[in-house]
């Protein structure tokens, strides 16, 4: 649950002041060096990486089987920690949406020169991660718990973030409006998936951690 709470940071951003388009900025731009409350953000993607990967841990005893089988989706929750603990270690260098310079560079590099960026590749890994994961994890909680809904509630994610990726792609290369809703949407669903398996976690049983 702490882990969620903390994937959430950037609900905080008003708090913190600030120049960034509200519209046009991406969530990452909050945490450019120097930005109001970058720190904290910083800090608080970190901390929201480490509880994820100790959900992960957690997740991996619930789900574990003889032979291995069952641990694919704790490890790409694992992998979505991982991303977001890079987030916040290499944040982007600078904020496009408000720094012309900034934004020129952006323009200028090709699609493959965008993810030689740390922060560009760790953000595209964890949502694919996450969405793979949600699928995985829904499927070995529907067979712990014998209920089919938890799938379904896995699978229905996973269309939200990789429908609400495909917009916010294409609003990233046209340049139009409501990237950062998008895109706090995106992660939004996420956080709340997150928190929906540990709050299942939480409310199993010792006899019920694993696999028959």
């Amino acid at each position: 649950m702490a882990g969620a709470c903390c994937y959430c940071w950037f609900l905080l951003a008003p708090l913190a002041g600030g120049r960034l388009d509200a519209t046009r900025a991406f969530v990452s731009e909050l945490e450019v060096r120097g930005s109001p409350g970058s720190g904290w953000f910083r800090a608080a993607d970190v901390a929201a990486g480490v509880l994820i990967l100790l959900l992960a841990v957690g997740m991996w005893e619930w789900l574990r089987r003889p032979g291995g089988r069952g641990t694919a989706g704790p490890v790409l929750v694992g992998t979505v920690g991982a991303a977001s603990i890079v987030d916040g270690v290499s944040p982007m260098a600078c904020a496009p949406s408000v720094d012309p310079v900034c934004a020129r560079i952006e323009q200028s590099r090709s699609l493959l020169g965008q993810f030689t960026d740390m922060h560009t590749v760790s953000g595209v890994v964890g949502m694919i991660a996450a969405a793979a994961a949600m699928v995985l994890v829904g499927r070995g909680a529907e067979r712990v718990l014998s209920r089919r809904w938890s799938w379904w509630f896995g699978v229905a994610c996973c269309a939200a973030v990789l429908l609400l990726g495909s917009a916010l792609s294409a609003l990233a290369l046209s340049g139009g409006p409501g990237i950062r809703t998008v895109e706090q949407a995106q992660l939004l669903v996420v956080a709340g998936w997150l928190a929906a398996v540990s709050a299942m976690l939480i409310r199993q049983p010792a006899d019920t951690a694993r696999y028959a």
